[in-house]
Parts: C-alpha cells; sequence; structure tokens
C-alpha cells in the first residue's frame, strides 16, 4: 500500500475536498473551503513527499513533471474514491494537491445547473467543450451530463478528459473513455 493512502484516508474520513502537500509543511486538509493542517503530521521534507508521489505517479507523468515542473494524473484509492493529482515545482519546492472523487456520479438535475445543459446532452450529434477554473464544477458537470446520456440513450460517447476523473459504467450507451497527456 502507498504511503500517501494513509493521508487521503484521513482527508476523505474528515470529509476533505482536497488534500495538499507542500514542501517544507505539514499535510492540510480543505474542508468546506478552509485550510487546516492535519493534526500530529509533521512538515514533508523533500525526500518524504518525492516518495509519496512517485509511489503512485505513472512514469511518463513523473518525467513530465520532472521536465516541465507540473503534471495531472489519477489514482484509485479504493473502488469508491478516485483521486486527481496536480504535481507541481515551485520557489520552494515540491507540492502537490489531491482532490478526492467520489465513484458517486451526482444526477444533472441535483448540480442546479441552467436546463439547457441536459438539452446539450441529449442532441443528437455534435462536440460539446467545458471549460472553467479548477474546482468550478467542469468535470463534475461532464460527469453528470455524460450519465444522463448513459442513462436515458443507446449512443456511442467518447469522452476526452486529462486525467479521467469519474469512471462510467456502460449502461444503455457505449462509453469510451480516452486519457490524454
Amino acid at each position: 500500500m502507498p504511503a500517501i493512502d494513509r493521508l487521503l484516508a484521513a482527508a476523505r474520513q474528515a470529509g476533505a475536498s482536497d488534500l495538499h502537500l507542500i514542501e517544507g509543511q505539514p499535510p492540510k486538509l480543505r474542508r468546506l473551503a478552509r485550510l487546516q493542517a492535519i493534526p500530529n503530521e509533521q512538515p514533508l521534507d523533500s525526500a518524504t513527499l518525492t516518495t509519496l508521489l512517485h509511489e503512485i505517479c505513472p512514469q511518463p507523468q513523473w518525467e513530465l513533471c520532472e521536465r516541465s515542473g507540473d503534471s495531472n494524473f489519477a489514482y484509485s484509492l479504493d473502488p469508491q474514491t478516485r483521486v486527481r493529482v496536480s504535481c507541481f515545482k515551485q520557489l520552494a519546492g515540491r507540492g502537490a494537491v489531491c482532490r478526492l472523487i467520489s465513484s458517486q456520479i451526482p444526477p444533472l438535475q441535483e448540480l442546479n445547473l441552467p436546463p439547457i445543459l441536459q438539452d446539450v446532452s441529449l442532441a443528437h450529434c455534435g462536440l460539446v467543450v467545458l471549460a472553467g477554473t479548477a474546482g468550478s464544477g467542469v468535470s463534475t458537470t461532464a460527469a453528470a451530463m455524460l450519465n444522463h446520456i448513459n442513462s436515458t440513450q443507446a449512443r456511442r460517447i467518447l469522452s476526452i478528459e486529462e486525467p479521467i476523473e469519474y469512471v462510467q459504467t456502460p449502461r444503455s450507451s457505449l462509453i469510451v473513455q480516452r486519457e490524454v497527456g
């Protein structure tokens, strides 16, 4: 079991949305939009943080982070929780933000989004591009739209993501999820 699993499990148990790992600081949780240190955790030194991340990071993404200073990848903590990891280098050293993602995809109607998104998801053909800032709900919206199509229509759905966060289970539709770097 990777060493980071203990910290991710603590974040999930605390109801946190994110785990922040920054060299020189103790691990922190984002819960209800507030950051708080995990009790009894020591500041992370370079070697410890590198080990935590290298254990779960696919080699191509690790090399990309080493070369360019940042990369993103997904990690499965367990069957109920996926994690989107954003690794980066900063002035003070290495860092990462780990976003916990439930395997349960919320229904489109529960997200309080404009009704037009349901209409767009039922279009017979086309390309839909969703964009937004980190934490704005783009991934959840896309997953809910795909889930709506999958539940109501027999279609071929192609999703191109970086990284794949919500794993879709085929129902009425054929779903192809592709991850690009």
